[in-house]
């Protein structure tokens, strides 16, 4: 398999963080499971049709509660991340063609010590929406930067309370004190811009072996990963 272009690794780096977002540092509503599905659209310097021909085009999540299954499609590759702080578990599953990985790591042992490049204001608009059915409340997000190298971005975000509360997005860098599922967002990488888009929310359909290691992966290291696909 030919390596990846840098620009779909942010891509890919960036999509997956909507695991994070949904998942280890943040609980949901207690009892909420169900699955989301999000289009995604980019926009930023350097993004061109051609240089994300190849990037997802959408992602699906599963949640329940506090854990979280975030799967995207890169070509004949699925990834999915899996956090589940149940048993202090941090999955990567690969699958491409008849070859099916898994990554484990210990939640308790991941630690983002990089400072986050921009503050952050978010202003709770008295104005909603309906978005796959349920009624989402506005906030608009500025990010302003702390580098002079980086550009400040201003958008749009809707949200349900009725999938999630105050305690939702505890811990995200920029959804942090947004009290609800996020059902439209975005997430700034680098020189690229995703936007995400709820297209449909489904209760239920999840249950506790989405968040482990399925029988029929083979656990390996980072390293022997890396070996598989030449790295």
């Amino acid at each position: 398999m030919n390596k990846l272009s840098s620009l779909v690794v942010l891509i890919v780096v960036s999509v997956l963080t909507v695991g994070l977002l949904t998942s280890s540092t943040t609980k949901k509503k207690k009892g909420w499971k169900g699955v989301i599905t999000y289009s995604i659209s980019y926009d930023g310097e350097g993004v061109t049709p051609a240089s994300i021909a190849n990037a997802p085009k959408s992602t699906r999540v599963k949640v329940m509660g506090d854990k979280s299954a975030t799967e995207i499609l890169l070509g004949p590759i699925t990834i999915t991340e899996v956090q589940n702080p149940e048993f202090d578990l941090h999955l990567q599953l690969i699958e491409y063609m008849d070859k099916k990985y898994a990554v484990k790591k210990k939640l308790s042992e991941e630690k983002d010590t990089t400072e986050f490049p921009y503050e952050v204001t978010i202003d709770l608009v008295n104005e909603t929406k309906m978005i796959s059915t349920y009624s989402c409340n506005k906030a608009v997000i500025t990010l302003t930067p702390n580098d002079t190298s980086l550009q400040e971005h201003v958008f749009n975000c809707y949200y349900s309370t009725e999938l999630g509360d105050e305690e939702t997005n505890k811990g995200d860098d920029i959804y942090e004190k947004v009290p609800g599922m996020l059902l439209e967002f975005s997430m700034v990488q680098g020189p690229i811009i995703m936007s995400y888009l709820a297209t449909e929310v489904k209760k239920g359909g999840v249950s506790d072996a989405d968040f482990l290691v399925p029988t029929d992966y083979k656990v390996v290291t980072e390293e022997e990963l890396e070996k598989e696909f030449g790295g």
